[in-house]
């Protein structure tokens, strides 16, 4: 929780729980309805594609996990440092529950776009794609 933790601790509904991974992390995220993620670094967004393949909808800020957001499909890509964005979209989601619903499906199922092998297969399509864009251009 930061240097906020004394006051969000005495918010109703809110539980600053430190570091967790395993069995307590998969719980946390089933527990969840919505992943907030205001952070502006994250060097590729691995909790958010965590947050991602457990079916929840996302709220990020853009610069830093944008890229696995499709913005009003599986969640809001807010703007950097744009506090009222990043409530608007929280509030949405929150009022909204077939919004919600239908964030975390697309949420799930974008999360497959970057498992391994479909990250491999990608890879190799476009390691295809430029070779043959060479050797058609230098043969």
């Amino acid at each position: 929780c930061g240097p906020y933790e004394d006051e969000l601790k005495s918010l109703p509904n809110t539980i600053c729980t430190g570091w967790l991974d395993g069995e307590e992390l998969t719980t946390a995220y089933a527990s969840s309805d919505i992943f907030l993620f205001p952070s502006a670094l994250e060097t590729f967004g691995n909790v958010t594609l965590e947050a991602a393949a457990s079916g929840l909808p996302l709220v990020v800020e853009a610069g830093c996990s944008g890229h696995l957001v499709i913005d009003g499909a599986n969640g809001f890509a807010c703007p950097e440092g744009d506090e009222e964005y990043f409530y608007q979209a929280t509030l949405e989601l929150l009022v909204n529950h077939s919004l919600r619903e239908q964030f975390a499906l697309e949420s799930r199922k974008h999360s497959f776009n970057f498992e391994k092998r479909a990250v491999m297969r990608n890879m190799l399509k476009n390691y295809e794609e430029v070779t043959d864009e060479f050797y058609s251009k230098y043969n």
